[in-house]
């Protein structure tokens, strides 16, 4: 609880200075911070061998967040925007994973309906809690790691007062620490969405995407003993589509419903006996509710179904998330 503390010393000194530097002209910095608490009955996820039943502990996570959004002149005469965007994710049992989100957006607006983005996100480090490279230990092994350098291109177009088309082109590497190494891989994303506003209360958004990852591959170190001089190829393609529906109960009061469906087919190479010919079946499940108590605060809570099925039965995945937060906005 004192990190906490402390970082919201940080953040509420961050939101002075910015609030000092934007009185000559208001309108050009907006802020915002806020607090979600989220509880997850798998935070890791374990298991002794591949014939034996997997272990799963939840955990308390706290995640505080600050953004900082800027105005710009821009290009043509048309405004542009710069977003800072840092949050912390504190575990409340195991606090040895915890991890920090960095990003920055740049974007452009080129005419009255089109918009042009670039974001890059940053993620020092992230606990590899892989489905199967996780052995029954006592303790959490954080060299199991990696690091996440993240760069995504946007083209957003408003065809209409009713109508929204997004696409977005991501490149992702993933940087695995020893012993993983042979897990470092280069993962290309591509997406279009389209959004279509039903009536003034609803909107409809579909989407498909298409995810590549390509793995430097290797041998799997001695440890677990069930996997020892295994080749390890960490290799997939990924088609998905996303379904979300925005309700606005009232002017204050908005609910979320939405579907994620991903099919990860690996392309290991037939020398890996872990992946090769493997399907996984992904499935992501979000209610969420977000009821705003004043101009400035609004109240979230959500649910969230994590769930993985694979052609394997060791490396089968559930995980239920509880989130419930707070955000505070200003000009």
């Amino acid at each position: 609880m004192k990190k906490i503390f402390f970082i919201f010393v940080l953040l509420g000194t961050q939101l002075v200075f910015f609030a000092g530097t934007s009185g000559a002209n208001p309108s050009r910095i907006e802020y915002e911070a806020g607090l979600n608490i989220i509880y997850s009955d798998n935070v890791i996820y374990t298991y002794v061998n591949p014939n034996s039943t997997p272990s799963t502990n939840g955990d308390f996570i706290y995640r505080p967040y600050v953004a900082v959004k800027f105005k710009t002149p821009g290009l043509n005469a048309n405004p542009a925007r710069i977003d800072l965007f840092i949050s912390d994710n504190i575990y409340n049992k195991y606090s040895a994973i915890n991890f920090q989100t960095y990003s920055l957006l740049l974007e452009q607006k080129m005419d009255a309906k089109t918009f042009i983005g670039l974001t890059y996100t940053l993620i020092p480090f992230l606990f590899a809690g892989e489905e199967d490279i996780l052995s029954g230990a006592s303790t959490i092994d954080t060299s199991r790691s990696l690091r996440v350098n993240a760069l995504t291109a946007t083209f957003d177009k408003n065809f209409s007062e009713n109508k929204n088309f997004y696409l977005y082109v991501k490149y992702t590497h993933k940087d695995y620490n020893a012993p993983l190494e042979y897990r470092t891989a280069i993962a290309r994303t591509f997406g279009g969405d389209l959004t279509i506003k039903w009536n003034r209360a609803t909107t409809i958004m579909a989407g498909l995407s298409y995810e590549t990852n390509e793995a430097e591959k290797g041998m799997v170190p001695p440890t677990p003993p069930a996997l020892a001089g295994t080749f390890d190829d960490f290799s997939y393609t990924a088609p998905g589509i996303t379904l979300l529906f925005i309700q606005h109960l009232s002017d204050r009061d908005t609910l979320r419903f939405r579907i994620i469906r991903k099919n990860r087919s690996f392309t290991a190479d037939p020398l890996d006996r872990l992946h090769d010919g493997v399907n996984t079946r992904i499935y992501n499940i979000l209610f969420a509710n977000a009821y705003k108590i004043t101009p400035t605060l609004t109240w979230k809570l959500s649910y969230e179904l994590n769930r993985r099925d694979y052609d394997r039965v060791f490396s089968e995945f559930t995980e239920n998330r509880f989130l419930t937060g707070v955000d505070i906005s200003f000009k």
